[in-house]
């Protein structure tokens, strides 16, 4: 799930941001010596910075996150009052990554967030992930669902893995073909045909999971949890290497 760091003092727009971002999990806050708390944090995958703040100038906190060695580099939309083209440059120019004006609505939000968040790959620093009954372990590459008190693993390969692993730090986000061209094989041609059957080859691997990847023609392809998935029968192997044999379950 992406976290979003929002440092804005006016509650009513906190409310907003709230709302319009209820997929990602949000820590706000006030001002910028609260915020400084998390800057040291790799968890935090953005940052939207009100520029008007408490106690100082969102600008020079801009210009400061750019430029400090120390603290992780944050992708940073400013969201600002100023609506005027100087200020937009000026923010543009000291590192921010977008500039979104007041009042916003939440359909220019949103696709904003979503613009920003697909431009690079999130930083991963815990060794572990964990959504539902999945469990990924980004230093090894492999993921296990949980089932029956026993870890399985999927048997990934590379790219799924790492499909895999994009999809569940942005829960519930689309990322189209073109998207997914643009992360995973900007320097290599893959056609769009070869992309469906790499998702269609990892829905597969996630039977056993509450995650299921959903193509909507309009939006593209995302991953959302499913509580409750039908009952259904599967077949897995196991994990003794020597002996895979095939064991059907019944999956509630």
């Amino acid at each position: 799930m992406t976290t979003i760091l929002i440092i804005e003092d006016n509650v009513e727009v906190q409310l907003l941001l709230k709302k319009y971002l209820e997929n990602s999990r949000l820590i706000v806050c006030y001002s910028l010596s609260e915020a400084s708390a998390y800057l040291s944090s790799d968890d935090v995958d953005l940052v939207i910075l009100d520029l008007l703040l408490p106690d100082g100038n969102g600008l020079s906190f801009l210009s400061k996150l750019c430029i400090d060695k120390n603290i992780p580099k944050f992708p940073v939309i400013v969201i600002s009052a100023k609506n005027d083209i100087e200020s937009q440059i000026s923010c543009l120019n000291s590192g921010a990554d977008d500039f979104i004006s007041k009042p916003f609505n939440k359909e220019d939000l949103i696709a904003r967030v979503n613009s920003v968040l697909r431009r690079g790959p999130l930083r991963h620093s815990l060794e572990k992930l964990t959504i539902g009954n999945l469990a990924l372990n980004v230093v090894q590459q492999t993921a296990k669902v949980l089932l029956n008190n026993k870890y399985l693993d999927l048997s990934l390969t590379p790219i799924e893995f790492k499909l895999l692993l994009n999809f569940c730090n942005h829960i519930d986000m689309a990322f189209s073909r073109q998207d997914l061209k643009e992360i995973f094989w900007s320097e290599t041609y893959i056609s769009s045909r070869n992309i469906d059957t790499h998702i269609c080859n990892l829905r597969k691997k996630l039977v056993l999971t509450n995650l299921d990847i959903i193509n909507k023609r309009t939006r593209g392809y995302y991953l959302t949890i499913v509580p409750h998935k039908q009952k259904m029968e599967f077949t897995y192997f196991s994990e003794e290497p020597q002996l895979p044999t095939s064991k059907t379950i019944n999956y509630t």
